[in-house]
C-alpha cells in the first residue's frame, strides 16, 4: 500500500495536475483554421471610397503599402527578416507560403499574388468586392 506522502504519488499527483491544466488550455484555445479575412481589418482603411465594401484594387493597394512599409532596404523584396511575426525566432509558414520561387525573399509580385489568392476565396458571390456580411462566419 502507498502512504499518502510518498514522493511517487506526489510526482504522480503532480504530474496529473499539470495534463489536465495542458488539456484543458487546449481545449480552450481554437486551432480550426482562422477567417480568411478579419472583417474588422478589412474595414479599418482599406475601404478607401467608404462604400462599404473594398474593391480587389483597394485591397491590393492596401497590401502593397505594407509591403513598401516592410520593405526597410527598398530592395523591392523581402526576406523573412523583414516580415513582422508573431513566432519570434521561429520560421515563418505565410511567408514561405509567399516565396512561391522559394528563393529566400519574396517579391512584391509574390506578395500581392498571395493577397489577390485571399481576396478571392473571400469574395463568395465572386463580385470583385468584399462586404462584411461576406467575412461573417457561418453560425449553423
Amino acid at each position: 500500500m502507498t502512504k499518502p506522502n510518498s514522493p511517487r504519488l506526489l510526482a504522480t499527483a503532480i504530474a496529473a495536475t499539470m495534463l489536465a491544466g495542458i488539456s484543458g488550455a487546449n481545449a480552450q484555445m481554437n486551432y480550426g483554421p482562422p477567417p480568411v479575412i478579419p472583417p474588422n481589418m478589412l474595414f479599418n482603411g482599406m475601404d478607401t471610397n467608404k462604400d462599404g465594401a473594398v474593391s480587389k484594387q483597394e485591397y491590393l493597394d492596401s497590401y502593397a503599402k505594407k509591403f513598401d512599409a516592410m520593405d526597410k532596404n527598398k530592395d523591392g523584396k523581402i526576406t523573412s527578416d523583414e516580415m513582422p511575426t508573431k513566432n519570434k525566432g521561429k520560421p515563418n509558414a505565410v511567408f514561405d507560403e509567399m516565396d512561391v520561387n522559394k528563393d529566400g525573399t519574396v517579391t512584391k509580385q509574390e506578395y500581392l499574388d498571395y493577397y489577390a489568392k485571399k481576396f478571392d476565396a473571400a469574395d463568395k458571390n465572386k463580385d470583385g468586392k468584399l462586404t462584411k456580411d461576406e467575412l461573417q462566419k457561418k453560425k449553423n
